[in-house]
């Protein structure tokens, strides 16, 4: 028997997505900008939150796929996945879409079924001009910047965080810019100092920039919004990381930890003295791609109220283990101080200091943070 999900993709592969998303008025100025420039459709508010300016952007082959890539969720979005976001489950998002397309499920055939499986929908090849002008644009960004390890602001941020290494030590993919560009969910242009950190693919390629906006003597972040952004990424950053280790090896074992922000990842390596990545969110730690060498990960991921960050740690050790590696997932056992969204593990080196880790390397494997470390 076909399920539910299956004949509402039978209807979406008749009628395409723009006469669903056309329902939605939170979709319309994608829709705008989308029909306005076709093979690079404009970036827009957050079709689920209203906020920002450059948040979301359809895709050029959102008709056939409802595609669209969220710069909060560092990935691409679905049709489905977006519909659910509006209607708060997928299970409602589903009747929603079949109402929008007539509402009669009963009129969809087996065959029809069938037909929808076999006729997936092509996505466009990347758009590659677009691609190499913003990996320019990345570049151009990086040329004006100064190695994080020799900046005096960085290291005062570094502390104002709780951060206690030798900020010389800090690995070559952090970088320092004295005077960013930044531009808020309203349009307002302003320039601050800039924490930046290196996204790259599993061949060393550049993917994006992360932005820490600082405050303009170093003891905090930036009065700003979004203190915290993603330079927009030539293919995406599913997959990436900001490799701030390369992963530690003894014999035929290879260990890596990963975590969420980078901030996180910095307290978590001057805990223990683990080789750590850092993956942005929990949306892109979930996709993250490790090295086949490396037999033992460890995944140090947040305790937040909606449950996305231990979601998302299940969701990456299920895949790695499937791939026979080695996975411990580590999650902050602490309640959520009232008014705050989670507690991660910079929070707990803050709090407690590197006591309360329960893994940290042999002396003889740490990588070196200036701090001192769990013995």
């Amino acid at each position: 028997m076909d399920s539910k999900f299956d004949k509402v993709k039978a209807l979406v592969s008749k009628a395409g997505w723009r006469t669903i998303f056309g329902a939605y008025a939170r979709m319309e100025l994608a829709i705008e900008k989308a029909d306005k420039n076709p093979n690079c459709p404009g970036q827009v508010p957050c079709p689920i939150t209203g906020k920002g300016t450059t948040k979301y952007r359809l895709f050029p082959d959102w008709e056939t796929t409802g595609e669209g890539f969220h710069n909060d969720f560092g990935r691409r979005l679905d049709g489905y996945e977006l519909i659910a976001e509006f209607e708060g489950s997928m299970p409602r998002a589903l009747d929603a879409i079949a109402d929008i397309l007539g509402g009669d499920l009963s009129s969809v055939r087996s065959s029809d079924v069938a037909k929808a499986k076999q006729n997936k929908p092509e996505r466009k090849p990347v758009d590659v001009n677009r691609g190499k002008r913003q990996l320019r644009m990345l570049r151009q960004t990086a040329e004006k910047c100064l190695p994080a390890k020799d900046s005096p602001l960085v290291a005062k941020y570094l502390e104002s965080r709780g951060l206690k290494g030798d900020v010389s030590a800090l690995p070559d993919c952090l970088m320092f810019n004295p005077n960013l560009y930044h531009k808020s969910d309203e349009g307002k242009v302003s320039y601050h100092p800039a924490l930046l950190g290196l996204f790259t693919n599993s061949d060393g390629g550049w993917v994006t920039l992360h932005r820490h906006y600082m405050a303009a003597d170093g003891s905090g972040k930036a009065p700003v919004d979004n203190a915290k952004k993603l330079m927009p990424s030539p293919f995406g950053i599913s997959g990436n990381a900001i490799r701030l280790d390369a992963p530690a090896f003894h014999q035929e074992c290879g260990l890596l930890a990963v975590c969420e922000g980078l901030e996180t990842a910095l307290a978590v390596r001057e805990a223990t003295g683990l080789p750590t990545w850092s993956c942005y969110c929990s949306d892109v730690l979930a996709l993250v791609e490790i090295p086949k060498e490396v037999t033992h990960v460890i995944i140090w991921g947040d305790h937040d109220r909606s449950g996305a960050g231990r979601r998302d740690a299940n969701k990456l050790a299920e895949r790695l283990r499937a791939q026979g590696t080695h996975v411990r997932i580590l999650i902050p056992e602490h309640d959520i101080p009232e008014g705050e969204k989670s507690v991660d593990w910079l929070d707990m080196y803050r709090w407690y200091g590197k006591s309360v880790f329960p893994y940290y390397m042999q002396p003889q494997f740490q990588v070196y943070t200036g701090a001192e470390q769990v013995a």
